[in-house]
């Protein structure tokens, strides 16, 4: 179980690293192309994590209005990567708590 633990915890950095990277893109395609919405996502910046204003423009999908593809590709991503990380994340939690649960003495 500690195996399963760390290739989710490997999974949910990776899935990180890459909704980090995409979310720099959203910030810039939604400053350079469409001032109106980086505006009302909270004016986010390009380094820091956290913004529930980021966040809430990708699950909102408001970006299909926008005729974008470039847009479009960067918040779905940004958004599932860095559910997928989440959900690697809980596993790999769990892994460690079931295997510290069975070593364990009763």
């Amino acid at each position: 179980m500690v195996g399963v633990a760390a290739v989710c915890a490997a999974l949910a950095a990776g899935c990180g690293a890459l909704s980090q990277a995409y979310r720099g893109t959203l910030v810039r395609e939604l400053r350079t192309r469409h001032p109106a919405e980086w505006i009302a996502a909270g004016r986010p910046a390009s380094g820091v994590s956290g913004e529930p204003g980021l966040l809430g423009f990708a699950r909102s999908q408001r970006y299909f209005t926008m005729n974008d593809a470039d847009m479009v590709s960067a918040a779905r991503n940004f958004y599932y990567n860095r559910l997928a990380a989440y959900l690697f994340a809980t596993g790999a939690l769990g892994g460690l708590a079931i295997a510290a649960r069975r070593r364990s003495p009763r």
